[in-house]
């Protein structure tokens, strides 16, 4: 071995020109705090921390979404975090989203695989008139925390008014609404219930039309002004979907 190589190999890791990645390591560190709803928060162990935020855009809302099927079926799931097969109906399915949504009379059903760091995002029209007509559309929100638990949040878009449509929060659905979630790897499955909370929100029956869309969107970011137009899907509404039955 010669002198030269010998002189390398012990010489200060600065001296040849590399820089020793453990202190940066440190002061990284260091100064990383967990990431809360748009700002760095320091949160106590006994409050559930948010989920790590997805790289995440806001939904295309300008885009139909895509139905596997319109007529849509009155089912009962079961809320345990777990998506079992033939219990849930499929609504959409977009890259790593998958949507599912059924009825019944005085309950809505939802339930998604969406990417780990994003919320559920739900927009009804129960006139199936368009978004920005009347005050009859509806938005949920479900936002999951590490800790299993499902927030969920509702506003009405009243589009009456003369200075253009604004967000009416409905509160109530926050307590008339039960939600589950469970993470598994970079996937995040959530169920969720929204019943009326007693302002007659939800009349459903047999035979009704409704537009609805579903979607992944950010867990954190700007709010969503309550002028943009939203592209839904017409649904119908019924107890049973008939196949392959002979034309007449």
């Amino acid at each position: 071995m010669s002198l030269s190589l010998v002189a390398f190999l012990f010489a200060p890791l600065s001296s040849v020109g590399i820089a020793p990645l453990y202190p940066s390591m440190v002061a990284r560190q260091a100064t990383q705090q967990p990431q809360g709803r748009g700002t760095a928060t320091v949160v106590s162990p006994q409050e559930p921390q948010p989920l790590a935020r997805a790289a995440l855009t806001a939904p295309a809302f300008d885009k139909a979404p895509l139905l596997g099927e319109t007529q849509r079926i009155a089912l009962t799931p079961n809320l345990d975090g777990v998506i079992g097969e033939e219990e849930w109906d499929p609504l959409t399915v977009d890259g790593e989203t998958a949507t599912f949504f059924e009825w019944e009379p005085t309950a809505l059903h939802f339930a998604a695989k969406i990417p780990v760091g994003s919320d559920l995002l739900v927009s009804l029209d129960f006139g199936s008139n368009g978004w920005l007509i009347g005050k009859d559309n509806l938005e949920l929100r479900f936002h999951p925390d590490a800790s299993g638990s499902v927030s969920v949040t509702g506003r009405i878009l009243d589009g009456t008014g003369i200075n253009g449509p604004v967000w009416v929060p409905v509160p109530g659905l926050a307590v008339s609404s039960q939600a589950v979630a469970k993470v598994d790897g970079t996937t995040l499955t959530l169920e969720a219930t929204v019943r009326d909370p007693g302002e007659g929100l939800l009349s459903l029956v047999e035979g009704k039309s409704i537009s609805i869309r579903a979607d992944a969107a950010p867990n954190a970011g700007a709010e969503m002004a309550s002028y943009l137009p939203r592209v839904l899907a017409a649904v119908r509404l019924g107890y049973f979907r008939s196949a392959g039955l002979p034309a007449g």
